[in-house]
């Protein structure tokens, strides 16, 4: 991005905290940048297609585990069961899926 991020409110206090590369997991379509936020609007985290596009924001849905990515991407879609019951995913929304 190379827009300056715009100022917070001079109250606002925003802990930071850098962490290894390695501690974050994904699960991103095959051919895409995992690393690149979405701005699409057709994700579950987006920001609203409705905004400005000047007021447009990515957002890069990680996790500190792969399991964890995996239920939020893949599995929370297909859960339209009761509990308790197995989960059939067909292949083909997992096919295209990659992990890091």
């Amino acid at each position: 991005m190379s827009d300056p991020l715009p100022a917070l409110h001079p109250g606002f206090s925003l802990a930071t905290e850098t962490v290894p590369r390695g501690t974050f997991h994904r699960v991103y379509w095959f051919g895409k940048d995992p690393l690149t936020p979405s701005v699409a609007g057709n994700n579950r985290y987006d920001c609203p297609p409705s905004l400005p596009v000047a007021d447009r924001f990515g957002v890069l849905y990680l996790g500190y585990d792969l399991p964890t990515c995996w239920m939020e991407t893949i599995v929370r879609q297909n859960m339209i069961r009761p509990a308790g019951t197995p989960i059939g995913i067909p292949r083909a929304k997992m096919a295209a899926r990659w992990a890091m």
